[in-house]
């Protein structure tokens, strides 16, 4: 027999099951949302340089020039040779501009608690192109020829006006900027390329720097739509269709019990957990000269029995229900009455 209490908390469960499934399906159902960074557009500058020292003619070298990574005299040295590269490419159609200069700083200075303390500067320019345009991609060639004496005089008429001889430096710098306009908006790549100028050196060397690679890139970020399985919802639809059916056969199915039912339950219910206190009688007890006391609840009866040390008797109906629902405790002046109904 199906209680209101489990018809109920059946009921209950399958309707929080049917709400879970519900949204398991939604969530299946629903795509979900990727971000992607995409790349519209990239790009690659480099910039690089090679050098040759050019010799006045002498009886030592049979040559007229010497190439990189050698040992150069300044007695017999002529002029630097200096080739710069700079290029630009980039993966899709674009409208390319370049400036760039070329000059030669020269400086003298002072270390002071290691920081270098600038005393003199000047820069020499050698060149300067603007407003260069390419399509798509960009290279230039630019040769420069220079000799020492310029700078060399700078300093010694620096040196006579301080009278004081301060560490100098002279540095060739090849800069620029690189600009491309896309249809993904414009880049701007500046670059600047610098070599030592030994100067006032019997016996130099010069050291090259390392080429410029640089790649850049003009990226986007796209929401992309996952599609779940459409077959994932097979176990929740089907969890859903079993709990209406359970809800229909609890509803439909099911029968309450009557009152002559509830009373047996309760009766056992009563005969579990006190069972051993209760005696059964076959006839009626006179307990008429007895003072009644109607008890509300089975423990107050318990502990009436306890303290009188008397059981708790009832006289059964043909149902082996209490006849009259109820149980009573014969005292010598009350009897205490607990009814089930």
């Amino acid at each position: 027999m199906v209680t209101r209490t489990k018809k109920t908390a059946l009921v209950v469960t399958a309707i929080i099951i049917i709400f879970l499934c519900g949204f398991a399906i939604y969530k299946i159902l629903t795509p979900s949302i990727e971000e992607e960074e995409v790349t519209e557009y990239s790009y690659t500058m480099s910039v690089d340089s090679d050098y040759k020292v050019y010799l006045n003619k002498n009886e030592l070298y049979s040559g007229a020039f010497m190439e990189e990574g050698m040992v150069y005299p300044k007695s017999i040295f002529s002029w630097l040779e200096v080739n710069f590269y700079a290029e630009f490419s980039g993966s899709e159609k674009s409208d390319i501009s370049l400036d760039y200069d070329v000059e030669v700083m020269v400086r003298g200075y002072q270390i002071k608690s290691e920081e270098k303390k600038i005393i003199y500067e000047k820069n020499f320019p050698l060149l300067a192109q603007s407003g260069l345009n390419f399509s798509d991609e960009a290279y230039i060639y630019q040769p420069v020829h220079l000799n020492f004496n310029e700078y060399e005089d700078y300093i010694h008429n620096a040196e006579m006006i301080l009278m004081a001889s301060p560490s100098s430096e002279a540095v060739l710098i090849f800069s620029g900027n690189f600009r491309a306009e896309t249809e993904f908006g414009e880049i701007e790549e500046k670059f600047s390329h610098s070599i030592p100028l030994p100067l006032s050196q019997s016996l130099f060397t010069i050291d090259k720097p390392q080429p410029i690679k640089k790649e850049g890139s003009v990226t986007d970020i796209q929401v992309k739509e996952q599609p779940m399985e459409n077959s994932m919802v097979i176990l929740p639809v089907a969890l859903i269709f079993i709990m209406v059916l359970l809800i229909g056969c609890t509803l439909l199915l099911t029968v309450l019990p009557d009152e002559d039912k509830i009373r047996e339950l309760k009766f056992k219910s009563i005969m579990r957990k006190h069972g051993s206190r209760m005696v059964r009688v076959r006839e009626p007890v006179d307990i008429s000269n007895n003072i009644r006391m109607v008890i509300s609840d089975m423990e107050s009866m318990i502990k009436i029995s306890d303290q009188l040390n008397i059981p708790i008797f009832y006289m059964a109906d043909t149902d082996g229900v209490p006849w009259d629902d109820g149980f009573f405790i014969p005292g010598e002046e009350v009897c205490y009455i607990y009814y089930i109904s």
